[in-house]
């Protein structure tokens, strides 16, 4: 029998819809938006991979909107959803993205069907989904192109936006632990940042000692034998991929800014 939900990420909505003081004019923008991204027929659940936007209150505004669609959303935090990204963002919470991302949180558990997934699983629709933001560890600079981590701290701190916007950086250990805990209950995987790059290297962009990929995946080889059946949904970088590998189908939807997917929507995934 076959199951569906809808799938997103890397909204970035601030680059999309301006954050405006007139609330209203706002809001009716950002419905505009929605209405451009939901497909025709729409799934009862929607995937979100992380990053909806750089401002809470305008990530909680389109959260209600797409809600005028779906019946539950899930989501996960992407690295976007950390960052401060002015000196008055970073005084609000305290020099601490964390707390912004807890504000985001506690909006969403207001709102009843929106669920954020942090080594969490929940099932909707006969479909168990398991999630966590995950985050990468360098590990492609140093198995594809033999960089040092040290060299590859340099090229992040001088290359990589996180380094700036991100006020202390999560936890990776952390997440590997989230990550493991709800491989084995899931259908489908849901993590911001990505476990595969295999596709990367079809890409002849990529491939050239660019290390800068270092920074948009980590190593989920380990767990390859616990993937069979899944799919695995993820974004952070803007490029579209479906494909399977290990027995898992993996699958990036991203928006991204508008230089990346102008028309890019919502895509309903059947599995």
């Amino acid at each position: 029998m076959s199951r569906f939900f809808d799938l997103i990420s890397d909204i970035h909505l601030d680059f999309w819809v301006k954050v405006d003081s007139n609330l209203r004019k706002m809001e009716k923008k950002i419905d505009l938006f929605v209405d451009s991204l939901v497909p025709t027929s729409p799934s009862n659940v929607l995937v979100i991979a992380g990053d909806l936007g750089h401002y809470n209150n305008q990530n909680v505004i389109m959260l209600r909107s797409l809600m005028r669609y779906y019946e539950s959303i899930v989501m996960v935090r992407g690295n976007h959803d950390l960052y401060l990204v002015s000196g008055k963002q970073s005084k609000k919470y305290k020099w601490l993205s964390e707390n912004r991302w807890r504000e985001m949180k506690d909006f969403v558990n207001q709102l009843p069907g929106l669920f954020v997934l942090e080594g969490d699983t929940i099932t909707l629709e006969g479909i168990t989904f398991g999630g966590t933001g995950m985050w990468y560890d360098f590990s492609y600079g140093i198995i594809e192109h033999g960089k040092t981590r040290e060299e590859l701290d340099q090229i992040w701190s001088k290359e990589i936006r996180d380094r700036k916007f991100i006020k202390k950086q999560p936890d990776f250990a952390q997440e590997e632990i989230r990550f493991d805990r709800i491989i084995d209950e899931s259908d489908v995987i849901v993590t911001h940042v990505g476990g595969d790059w295999s596709q990367l290297l079809l890409n002849a962009r990529y491939v050239k000692g660019d290390s800068i990929p270092s920074f948009y995946f980590f190593d989920g080889s380990r767990w390859a034998d616990r993937l069979s059946g899944k799919a695995w949904c993820f974004g952070h970088v803007h490029d579209h991929y479906d494909y399977m590998r290990n027995g898992c189908r993996f699958i990036n939807n991203a928006k991204g800014y508008p230089r990346d997917n102008p028309g890019a929507k919502i895509k309903t995934v059947m599995i």
